[in-house]
């Protein structure tokens, strides 16, 4: 805001009448100020538009989901191409994406260059998905997918085992800790501990052997974790932080 602006606004609050010279500033002021707003609006209506038609036309490709939950090569590459077009966008913007989220107090010109970037790389998305051939609906399954699959084999490749197995271990220790905890408190004589009923550690256990099995959801099919590890690098190459949260 200009000078004679703040002055004019000041005049108001404090009763007095405003100068010719300052009402025309601050009349200016607003003026610019809507002309701005109309102008980004306008933009951001035409890159809806350009987003909605490159979509009309993703979506136009049928995909049905897979009813063993296997990627197929042929639509991960696709994938993976779509990830590089839109990784090239990202690039272009990431310092002032990485100055914006380091930053501690964001002010509008902050908002507006994020606005800007999220748009870029929106369109960037949707005319990469259209021209590709993939739908919104198979891109962001193959998000999900891939990222179960990256995390499946990063557990896997830590304890040498399926995640569902290394974590049922983990619930396995934790049941066999309790007791022996409870047990210990009781021989020490440690107040309350033998107030506690052996109907309550039957119950932890059970619920833990119950947890332990419901683990087995959370494997990736075998074929993915493979498939992960033949592209890793490419699928690492193009993770752009933070922007899988909003869907891209």
């Amino acid at each position: 805001m200009t000078r004679g602006a703040k002055i004019a606004i000041g005049c108001l609050g404090a009763g007095c009448l405003l100068t010719a010279g300052a009402a025309a500033v601050l009349v200016f002021g607003i003026g610019v100020g809507a002309q701005w707003l109309k102008t980004k609006t306008q933009a951001f209506v035409g890159h809806e538009e350009r987003i909605n038609a490159y979509k009309k036309q993703a979506n136009a490709v049928s995909f049905t989901r897979p009813v063993d939950g296997v990627i197929a090569e042929d639509r991960l590459l696709q994938f993976l191409e779509i990830r590089r077009r839109v990784s090239s966008v990202y690039e272009q913007h990431r310092p002032q994406f990485e100055a914006m989220k380091n930053k501690e107090d964001a002010d509008f010109g902050d908002l507006r260059k994020a606005f800007g970037m999220l748009g870029d790389v929106r369109i960037a998305l949707a005319q990469a998905m259209a021209e590709v051939g993939m739908s919104e609906e198979e891109y962001l399954y193959l998000v999900q997918a891939v990222y179960h699959s990256a995390w499946a084999a990063a557990v896997e490749k830590d304890s040498g085992k399926p995640a569902s197995e290394a974590m049922g271990e983990i619930m396995k220790q934790a049941e066999e800790a309790l007791k022996k905890s409870v047990e210990a408190a009781r021989q020490e004589g440690v107040p309350g501990a033998k107030d506690v009923p052996d109907s309550a550690v039957t119950t932890a256990q059970d619920q833990m052997e119950k947890a332990a099995e419901a683990m087995k959801a959370i494997d990736a099919p075998k074929a993915n974790v493979e498939l992960f590890r033949k592209h890793e690098a490419e699928i690492k190459k193009y993770t752009m932080h933070g922007l899988e949260l909003i869907g891209l």
